[in-house]
């Protein structure tokens, strides 16, 4: 919980700018999987990886990348029944502009309604039935790296009692912000 307001704080300072590379998506999957593997292991929840070949390299920062699928998978397992399945996948998404980094799972789903809200600052979905803990930071610190960071999308598609997906997109071309600061690290 400290380190979400921690990261949360960080990423909302105005003019924050972090320093970006040109990495390979896999390895950073595998290590987000293996950092939440004894998390997984307790709820007896099992993972796939499932990577497209010869994906290209992003223009990102692995660390806040990792982190994101971290808070992603980590929500997937809370929401998973025992014994539940999530499989993370990176492909080429369907316009070819993007990689797409998904998180599927078969937990118990959102319910329509709150689809659209899901990604806010301290938004939690409370039910009856299920009470699970969390500071509501999560998928909003993953939108703020995504989008606010690496010129990416956020997105959700879920049903109740079925399962979620949840997944970004990352642009393949540096956005243009990211060339002009790739320029001044280059003249330093």
């Amino acid at each position: 919980m400290v380190n979400d307001i921690l990261d949360f704080s960080r990423l909302e300072e105005p003019g924050i700018n972090i320093e970006k590379c040109l990495c390979d998506i896999p390895p950073i999957l595998e290590m987000s999987v293996n950092s939440m593997k004894v998390i997984a292991e307790e709820k007896q929840v099992t993972f796939s990886v499932i990577t497209e070949p010869d994906l290209p390299q992003v223009y990102v920062n692995a660390e806040s990348i990792e982190r994101a699928v971290k808070n992603l998978l980590s929500n997937s397992i809370k929401y998973s029944h025992k014994g539940g399945r999530i499989k993370l996948r990176a492909e080429i998404d369907r316009t070819g502009d993007y990689l797409q980094v998904t998180v599927e799972d078969n937990g118990i789903g959102i319910p329509k309604e709150h689809l659209d809200k899901i990604f806010e600052r301290f938004y939690r979905v409370e039910d009856k039935v299920h009470s699970i803990k969390g500071t509501g930071l999560g998928l909003h610190l993953v939108k703020l790296t995504i989008e606010k960071h690496h010129g990416g999308q956020v997105f959700v598609d879920s049903r109740v009692n079925e399962g979620s997906i949840f997944g970004f997109r990352l642009p393949l071309k540096p956005v243009e912000a990211d060339v002009q600061q790739e320029k001044e690290h280059s003249v330093s």
